[in-house]
């Protein structure tokens, strides 16, 4: 009803319940359903949406009681194939059983400062896992560097 335009006033008359608990439960479903990553968005989607202006500190109380807790999404590696992982273990390890006594393995990847999404914490319903997924475009800086495994020893080119 609400998504149809009717007033919460309106909606609460057909619902026998007043518009301010119809404006309440309204409010605490489309919180359920949305990531705010600050209280201060929240304070401001609430006065925008419902034109009720709260303090921060006085939101971040009922959004608490509201079952919303202030959390980092789970990051998801966008390219991640576990075939391909176990297929690497599988020839890293038949690729072990060759080595002389004096070979040395290094692992090469390239680092990228700052190419990833920033982590943020917002504020979503309690034990929901909100996940991010990781970009994989490239900006900055890229420098090479290598483990050599046996040692530890990190080199950066």
């Amino acid at each position: 009803m609400l998504s149809d335009g009717l007033s919460c006033a309106k909606v609460g008359h057909w619902l026998l319940m007043d518009g301010d608990t119809v404006r309440g439960h309204r409010e605490h479903y489309l919180l359920s359903v949305t990531v705010c990553p600050s209280v201060v968005g929240v304070v401001e989607w609430v006065a925008w949406e419902f034109g009720v202006r709260h303090t921060p500190s006085g939101m971040a109380s009922p959004l608490g009681r509201m079952g919303h807790a202030h959390k980092r999404p789970v990051k998801v590696p966008g390219k991640a194939d576990p075939q391909d992982q176990r297929e690497f273990v599988q020839k890293y390890e038949r690729t072990k059983t060759f080595l002389w006594e004096h070979d040395r393995t290094y692992f090469l990847d390239g680092v990228h400062p700052l190419h990833n999404s920033m982590m943020v914490k917002g504020w979503v319903k309690r034990g929901r896992i909100v996940h991010l997924t990781t970009n994989t475009g490239r900006s900055r800086v890229n420098i090479t560097g290598a483990l050599q495994v046996a040692t530890g020893r990190v080199v950066a080119v």
